[in-house]
C-alpha cells in the first residue's frame, strides 16, 4: 500500500471512531491531497520514508487527534490540522508520556492499532508483545500503551500480577 493511502486510511479510521461516523471518507480535494503530499515530503526530508511505516503513521495521527480533542475545538479535526507543518513540529516536541495519552484515546474510542502482517494470528502477536516485559510495572504500562487488553484465553494474562489493572 502506498504511503498516501496509509495516511488516508488511518485518518479515516480514527475519525470514524472519534466522531462515530462509520461512513466518513476524506474528501479527495486538491487541498487535502496537497496537505498529505507536503506531509510526505516533510517526512522524507526529516526522517526518511524508508523509516516510516503504518505504525508510525498511526501513532502520529492518534497523537494529533488527542491534541485537538483536549482542545475541545468547535469543528471536527481537519486534515491540515493533523498533517500540517505545525502539527509535525508539535510531534517532534512531544514528551515521553505521549504513548500513555495515545493509549487513553485508543481505549476510549476502541481504535485498533494496525498489525502489518496479514498472515498471522493477532492473539499470538499480542502474547508475544505481552511477554516482552511480563508481570512487571513496565509490562503493565506497555500493555496499556499498546492496547493489548487482557484476555482470559491468554495464559500470560491469567497469571500476570497486574491483570486486575488491565482494561
Amino acid at each position: 500500500m502506498h504511503i498516501t493511502e496509509i495516511i488516508i486510511n488511518t485518518y479515516e479510521n480514527i475519525y470514524q471512531k472519534v466522531y462515530n461516523r462509520v461512513d466518513f471518507e476524506i474528501k479527495r480535494s486538491e487541498r487535502n491531497l496537497k496537505f498529505i503530499e507536503n506531509f510526505i515530503k516533510l517526512l522524507d526530508k526529516e526522517i526518511g520514508l524508508d523509516s516510516i511505516g503504518e505504525n508510525f503513521i498511526f501513532d502520529y495521527t492518534v497523537f494529533q487527534f488527542n491534541y485537538y480533542e483536549e482542545k475541545k475545538t468547535r469543528k471536527d479535526i481537519q486534515v491540515n490540522w493533523v498533517y500540517g507543518k505545525k502539527a509535525f513540529e508539535r510531534w517532534q516536541k512531544k514528551g515521553e508520556s505521549y504513548g500513555y495519552f495515545n493509549s487513553l484515546l485508543i481505549n476510549r474510542y476502541d481504535i485498533e492499532k494496525p498489525i502489518n502482517d496479514f498472515d498471522f494470528d493477532k492473539e499470538i502477536y499480542k502474547d508475544r508483545e505481552r511477554n516482552r516485559f511480563y508481570s512487571t510495572e513496565l509490562g503493565n504500562s506497555y500493555c496499556l500503551m499498546m492496547n493489548l487488553n487482557t484476555t482470559p484465553k491468554s495464559k500470560l494474562c491469567r497469571f500476570c500480577k497486574f491483570k486486575k489493572g488491565c482494561y
